[in-house]
C-alpha cells in the first residue's frame, strides 16, 4: 500500500472529503488563535496538522468538546462549547 504524503487541507468536512480525526493530540495557541493538532485516520504522525476549530466539522465538533472536557486546562477556543455534552446525563436518586 502507498504511503500517503499530502496532509488533508483545511476546511475539513468529512461527509465530502473522507477525512476522518483520529484524536486531537494537543491544542496550542498560534497567531493568538487556538489551533488543535489533529491526528488523521489512515495518516502517518508526521501528517499531523494545526487546525482551528472553524474547520472541525461533521462530527469533529464532538472530538474537540471530548478532547476538552478530558484536558480542561488545555487552550481552548472561545466558540468550542463543551458543555454542550450532557453533564447531567445520570439519575438523581
Amino acid at each position: 500500500m502507498p504511503r500517503r504524503r499530502s496532509p488533508p487541507p483545511p476546511p475539513v468536512d468529512i461527509g465530502d472529503q473522507g477525512y476522518v480525526i483520529e484524536k486531537i493530540k494537543t491544542t496550542e495557541i498560534k497567531g493568538g488563535q487556538v489551533k488543535l493538532l489533529v491526528s488523521w485516520t489512515g495518516y502517518e504522525p508526521d501528517e499531523d496538522t494545526w487546525e482551528p476549530y472553524e474547520n472541525l466539522k461533521d462530527g469533529g465538533e464532538h472530538v474537540g468538546r471530548q478532547f476538552h472536557l478530558d484536558n480542561i486546562r488545555k487552550p481552548r477556543d472561545p466558540k468550542l462549547s463543551i458543555w454542550r455534552i450532557s453533564m447531567f446525563s445520570y439519575s438523581r436518586h
